[in-house]
């Protein structure tokens, strides 16, 4: 029947997709900072920038859930409890504002390519930043602001773990402790995200067959990931990546 059709996308997103999910799986797995945001910024050069959002966000899940397996156990609890309720305040805002703009590609394309800058800024200036942070770790009430922040920022481009770091990071927690409590704390959110984007009418049956077409891939790329981890430094692959992030999002403000 008509409803089972894949939606007809252009070539291009099929191409821009696949290696979305790749990169999401590569991701998750501990190889590359970061450098799944530019799921979103990428597939909106290619469809509709709310449309994009809403691609992403299960494919993120499973990438999450092949995270989570490994660092359930490592979770810092009173940040946690700090961070999450705020978090899913910043969702909740975060749903609000992509209802009053969802048909307006502009305004979308504006806030991701301007969320995904921010994220290639907090990237370069990050050792900078956190040499900074290392005598003075930000306060419960930064907790509080970053979180919300995040919540916003991950409801819109799914890209809020740079806040969340900012916070975290500086308690020296230990590596195991850090990546756990942020995956888990990103791993809820994205769950609660779900049925917002059902509520904002962004997922159906034709992106539902995309996004199982593209989770293959998301394992293949986790797989590709721990591989790549045990071999090689990320720095390159990182500073070729946010380049093309950079490329991305100033593409995207272009759009009329």
């Amino acid at each position: 029947p008509l409803m089972f059709t894949l939606p007809d996308y252009p070539t291009l997103f099929w191409f821009f997709a696949a290696f979305v999910a790749l990169l999401i799986g590569v991701d998750k797995s501990g190889f590359g900072g970061g450098i799944s945001v530019i799921a979103v910024p990428l597939l909106a050069l290619t469809i509709p920038p709310a449309e994009a959002s809403a691609l992403v966000l299960p494919v993120l899940i499973f990438g999450d859930i092949l995270a989570f397996r490994s660092y359930r156990k490592t979770i810092d609890g009173k940040n946690f409890r700090l961070l999450l309720p705020w978090l899913l305040a910043g969702v909740l805002v975060g749903t609000f504002f992509f209802q009053a703009v969802i048909d307006n590609k502009r305004v979308l394309n504006i806030g991701i390519a301007v969320i995904a800058l921010g994220f290639v800024v907090f990237q370069v200036s990050r050792e900078a930043l956190f040499k900074r942070l290392a005598h003075h770790p930000p306060a419960k009430p930064w907790g509080i602001i970053l979180g919300t922040t995040a919540g916003f920022t991950s409801m819109i481009a799914h890209v809020g773990g740079p806040l969340v770091t900012i916070f975290l990071l500086p308690q020296n927690l230990g590596r195991e402790t850090f990546v756990g409590t942020s995956i888990t704390l990103f791993f809820i959110a994205n769950i609660v995200k779900l049925p917002l984007y059902g509520f904002l009418g962004l997922l159906h049956i034709g992106n539902a067959l995309v996004i199982l077409l593209l989770l293959p891939l998301t394992y293949i790329g986790s797989s590709l990931g721990l591989f790549l981890n045990k071999r090689f430094n990320n720095l390159w692959f990182n500073r070729v990546m946010y380049l093309f992030l950079t490329v991305t999002a100033v593409q995207l403000l272009l759009r009329k």
